[in-house]
């Protein structure tokens, strides 16, 4: 099983996750930026392609990405924002749907509370990448899927 996660946002994380048998792997991560003049002059997600060829790059055989949510309490610090995380999301469940990939959602909380399985990746560092990798080893988890 091999699966692609994202963590979404101005700095989009990403981790592919695969279980060749018992054990979980998660050897190829990375980032995908969005610089903050991108954003201000177009005000949109400008890395579709780079999504895009992650996705038939690693073919995976699902993904996964953190939801975002916009709460109340911090409805007013999104005024006037592009709420980039949000456009993210947009394009990857645009692509999964384009090439017939299974798309799965989990909230950032779900991730926090099986952070004590986390030893799977270990030599990731707190970022951006750890969240995807976190996202894809906890669904496998969730899911059984360990082969």
């Amino acid at each position: 099983m091999r699966v692609l996660a994202f963590d979404p946002g101005k700095t989009t994380g990403w981790a592919e996750v695969w279980s060749p048998g018992e054990e979980i792997d998660s050897s190829y991560k990375g980032v995908i930026s969005t610089p903050y003049g991108d954003v201000v002059e177009h005000g949109s997600f400008p890395n579709w392609s780079t999504v895009e060829d992650l996705l038939t790059a690693r073919s995976p055989d699902a993904v996964v990405y953190e939801r975002f949510f916009i709460y109340p309490h911090k409805a007013a610090s999104l005024q006037f924002d592009d709420v980039i995380a949000a456009q993210v999301i947009g394009v990857i469940r645009f692509l999964c749907k384009k090439l017939d990939v299974p798309i799965y959602r989990q909230t950032a909380s779900e991730m926090k509370t099986h952070v004590v399985r986390m030893k799977h990746i270990s030599s990731f560092a707190p970022d951006h990448e750890y969240d995807a990798a976190c996202h894809g080893v906890i669904w496998m988890f969730k899911h059984n899927r360990n082969g």
